[in-house]
């Protein structure tokens, strides 16, 4: 004879029983949290494990972690309830085993082991860290030279966090008065989006990267695994990938994230970054005055020198002028004084030769000549008669003697052959 059938609410009262003679103490599961939501105070996660080749669903269940236990469990723990039980997060937890004839299955959460996911966080960060070595990308942002003046910054924050606020403020109060460019890439710091945006703001920067100096990003700290996104791989790939030096920021003590690895610079706050750019510049300035006044002192020294130089070339050519101008004067007086001898002895010289001429000349006279009872026989015109050949049988010549003229007619010639 066939069973009755059962009641629905049979089914589930039994249901019910099996699972609480089977389960009649919490036990611990490892999962991954799928989805968070909140209400009252109370958490609601869908818990879900995936095969870890294919990423393929396995299994999926409900669970609740009460207001009250919440409360109690949030005391003994270091990290934030909300960050361990974040989307995304492996767990595990201790958990009541419940079945309800109306509400069904369900896992109520009675505690966590925080240190199965800090491990799981921790392998996950050294595994990024190990890819990233062996694609040589852990130095290569460190490689690239960061302006000695860097005053066009690129941020990416969120622009509520007061890390980014404190940023600014530090930076444009500046008590030496450098002036800062600054563009704000926004970006979600918190949650499942972080790193996808980060990634998706980096490529954006990198396309305009000729207008920017540095790449600072910001965040106002955080829990251990709040922080877990900044060890994923493909954004920390993006940060040694970028073509500019990046300075991360992340606001944390303590703990050092795989970007802060990979980046250029790694600083803990804000602040830090923003005088870190300060003091920079400040540097720059102090070894630029210091060889202002190196080239100062230099110039000074040389024109010092080459004031003597000068002095002593002056003095030198002073004293080589009046030396030049003794020894001129000396030759000149000599000179001088050759010259007057020898003009006395040139005019005495000529003197005497003209004395000699004119007595030359006295003795030549025609007139000393026809004083000696000579005579000069002149034509009518006045011509020297010096040849019987230039007058004429019957003509008048003058007869010229020291005393007076003797008027004659020629009435014969004769002509000496000689």
């Amino acid at each position: 004879m066939a069973a009755l059938p059962l009641t629905l609410f049979e089914l589930q009262r039994h249901v019910r029983r099996v699972l609480a003679l089977n389960f009649d103490e919490p036990v611990w599961v490892t999962a991954e949290v799928s989805q968070v939501s909140g209400s009252g105070g109370h958490s609601y996660l869908t818990l879900v494990q995936k095969n870890s080749e294919s990423d393929r669903l396995l299994a999926q269940c409900n669970a609740v972690l009460w207001r009250q236990a919440r409360a109690e469990l949030q005391s003994t723990l270091s990290q934030p309830i909300d960050d361990l039980l974040s989307t995304g997060t492996e767990v595990s937890l201790l958990v009541d085993v419940t079945f309800h004839e109306l509400y069904g299955y369900k896992l109520s959460v009675v505690d966590i082991d925080e240190s199965y996911t800090l491990g799981k966080v921790e392998m996950q960060r050294m595994q990024t860290i190990s890819r990233l070595k062996e694609e040589n990308l852990i130095l290569l942002n460190k490689q690239l030279v960061l302006p000695v003046v860097a005053q066009r910054v690129a941020i990416i924050s969120s622009q509520n966090a007061a890390g980014f606020r404190d940023f600014i403020e530090h930076l444009s109060a500046n008590s030496y008065g450098y002036n800062y460019q600054y563009t704000l890439f926004q970006n979600s710091m918190q949650g499942n989006d972080v790193t996808r945006q980060l990634t998706e703001n980096l490529k954006r920067i990198g396309e305009q990267s000729h207008a920017f100096d540095v790449i600072v990003i910001l965040r106002g700290g955080g829990s251990k695994l709040d922080l877990r996104a900044f060890d994923d791989y493909q954004l920390c790939k993006s940060i040694a990938q970028a073509p500019l030096p990046i300075i991360t920021a992340i606001g944390h003590d303590i703990d050092q994230s795989v970007a802060d690895l990979v980046a250029a610079i790694s600083l803990k706050t804000p602040t830090a970054a923003a005088d870190f750019l300060i003091e920079r510049i400040l540097h720059f300035e102090s070894q630029l005055s210091q060889t202002f006044q190196r080239i100062q002192t230099a110039i000074t020294t040389t024109l010092q020198a080459q004031k003597s130089n000068v002095l002593m070339m002056e003095q030198r050519l002073s004293h080589a002028i009046r030396t030049k101008i003794m020894h001129e004067n000396t030759a000149l007086t000599l000179g001088l004084q050759r010259v007057r001898t020898e003009l006395r002895h040139t005019t005495q010289k000529e003197f005497h030769r003209i004395v000699s001429l004119a007595e030359k000349l006295k003795i030549l006279d025609p007139q000393h000549t026809m004083a000696r009872g000579f005579a000069m026989i002149a034509a009518a015109d006045g011509t020297w008669i010096r040849s019987v050949e230039q007058v004429a049988q019957g003509e008048v010549v003058e007869n010229r003697l020291a005393d007076g003229v003797l008027l004659a007619e020629i009435s014969q010639k004769k002509s000496y052959h000689v």
